[in-house]
């Protein structure tokens, strides 16, 4: 008797897996909590990379020429997507931009410091290869100093984009609030 062997054949669904992918911005976590039907879409990981470095280039092109609380949402759906060195080096080069305003180099440094927090987790389980994981961390946190300081020493600004957006209608932009959250930081 032979035995027979059953073959088993999944479908691709990529117009429905596109489309999920790229309304939730290519953010994995995101789509399996809130779409959990799309793991059936069996859409390939080479595919998922290419729609992903689309999303990427056109959510750099988007903060690059957006400002205040559009360019933070910005900044936020790249930086879940991005991965650790990548989210580095964007919130540094964003630190260093003097065209910004006090609020949004908050909002930048508060993220630079929890990828820091990543990074540390990352090393420790090994999924982030890094030569001298301790030196690394000590710079990294040299640089949440300095611009920590740099901060308490500029005078503050906070684009108006912020103070009428309505998410923000009952925060307390007052100069005393604003630097206590730095030194929070």
């Amino acid at each position: 008797m032979k035995k027979q062997v059953i073959q088993r054949t999944e479908t691709i669904d990529l117009v429905n897996g596109k489309k999920v992918f790229f309304d939730y911005d290519g953010n994995l976590f995101s789509i399996n909590r809130e779409v959990p039907e799309y793991r059936h879409y069996n859409v390939p990981k080479d595919v998922e990379d290419v729609w992903k470095k689309t999303i990427i280039n056109n959510l750099l092109e988007e903060v690059e020429n957006s400002i205040g609380y559009e360019k933070t949402v910005k900044v936020t759906k790249l930086l879940a997507i991005y991965g650790h060195s990548n989210n580095i080096q964007l919130l540094e080069a964003l630190l260093e931009d003097d065209t910004l305003d006090t609020f949004s180099k908050i909002l930048y440094l508060e993220d630079l410091n929890r990828e820091k927090l990543g990074v540390n987790i990352s090393i420790k389980y090994k999924i982030l290869k890094i030569e001298d994981p301790k030196s690394y961390i000590t710079d990294l946190n040299d640089k949440i100093l300095d611009y920590k300081s740099k901060l308490l020493n500029s005078p503050i600004t906070i684009d108006e984009s912020f103070k009428q957006n309505y998410a923000l209608k009952y925060y307390d932009f007052s100069d005393e609030n604003i630097i206590r959250r730095i030194e929070n930081i």
